[in-house]
């Protein structure tokens, strides 16, 4: 009877490890399962987004084919009207079920050797552009996915060239004709091979001498006859028949008179008699070259029979500005290294004056 419970025990214990590994089993398989079914969605969707990219960039090759010109956006959705795509317009991307397509636009700059290269580079290709297509979506929360692409559309059906020769005329409605031109306002046909700019209602030329094109010739438009040219006066002022720009507010400009330091010699100034009070004496004045502040001085002379007078003289300079509203500063520095009153001049007053005009200036001014 004991080895009969023994066996039943054993076959109990048997059965249990086997519905263990079984269960085991099974999870790895339904795991397994569960897994390869979320990797064929993925690889569904990331399919399905690189063609959604790829259509976006044959949609704008499609564009570029038909109409260059339209390629004016930084970004821009596209769409389809009537049997050919189209771009949306600036700023506008396209929801297409769960994924959001964008679609931008960027100039292509070249170097000296005409490869691409970072802008501004040496120079802008106006026929290349930079297109990339952007798709994006969310498989589940928290998580983004995207796909881009990246092509360069040209206009390949593009044609530059140098004219030179005019000799054909006005006699066509667009630039392709090799001496033929497009006359535009203002120009009018003068001889063979040449353009100049028509005239004015009034009959005046625009500009009174032919010009070749190809050449480098120049001109002087001198601005003397008024009805010839407009400007802002604000901004621009004319004298001596020239124009020059203005000064605008908040800067400042500097600079040194002639002889300034007025230390080597009289040169830019004038010594004149100052007069104040009617007195009957000429003050004189001349330089010294040496024993005065830094170098020279100037000797002021005012004859004996001033006394009981006033009189005096003054150096002058003029100086030119030539804005207007303009401050001027002016640093003046002094020393008396001599002084001799024989006759009884008692007082003595120095005056710096900046002046609008020459000559003996008035004491408050």
């Amino acid at each position: 009877m004991g080895k009969w419970k023994s066996e039943a025990g054993q076959g109990l214990i048997e059965v249990i490890v086997a519905m263990a590994i079984f269960a085991l089993v099974a999870a790895s398989l339904v795991a397994l399962g569960v897994g390869s079914f979320t990797g064929l969605q993925q690889g569904g969707e990331q399919t399905e987004a690189q063609a959604l990219a790829q259509e976006g960039i044959e949609a704008v090759r499609s564009i570029r084919d038909r109409a260059w010109n339209e390629h004016i956006y930084a970004q821009s959705a596209v769409a389809i009207s009537g049997s050919e795509w189209i771009l949306s317009g600036e700023g506008t991307n396209e929801t297409i079920g769960q994924y959001t397509r964008t679609i931008t636009f960027a100039d292509v700059c070249r170097d000296a050797n005409d490869d691409i290269a970072s802008c501004p580079a040496i120079y802008t290709d106006v026929h290349t552009k930079r297109v990339g297509v952007d798709v994006a979506w969310i498989p589940r929360t928290g998580v983004t996915n995207a796909v881009q692409k990246v092509a360069y559309m040209t206009n390949w059906d593009s044609r530059e060239w140098t004219q030179t020769d005019w000799s054909g005329g006005p006699g066509q409605s667009i630039w392709s004709g090799t001496s033929e031109y497009n006359v535009e306002n203002g120009i009018r046909d003068s001889t063979s091979g040449q353009l100049e700019l028509a005239t004015t209602a009034g009959g005046e030329q625009l500009l009174n001498t032919d010009f070749e094109f190809g050449t480098s010739a120049t001109h002087n438009w001198p601005f003397t006859t008024a009805p010839n040219y407009i400007y802002d006066s604000a901004k621009i002022r004319v004298t001596g028949g020239m124009a020059q720009l203005k000064q605008s507010g908040g800067l400042t400009s500097s600079g040194d008179t002639i002889n300034d330091q007025f230390t080597s010699d009289a040169t830019g100034w004038t010594f004149s008699t100052w007069g104040s009070g009617g007195g009957e004496v000429t003050p004189t004045g001349t330089w010294q070259n040496s024993n005065g502040n830094l170098a020279g001085y100037v000797d002021i002379d005012i004859p004996s029979d001033a006394k009981n007078d006033k009189v005096g003289g003054y150096w002058e300079q003029s100086i030119s500005i030539g804005e207007n509203n303009a401050a001027v500063t002016c640093s003046f520095d002094w020393s008396i290294t001599q002084w001799t009153a024989a006759n009884g001049v008692d007082d003595y007053q120095f005056y710096v004056f900046l002046d609008s005009s020459s000559g003996e200036p008035a004491i408050g001014n």
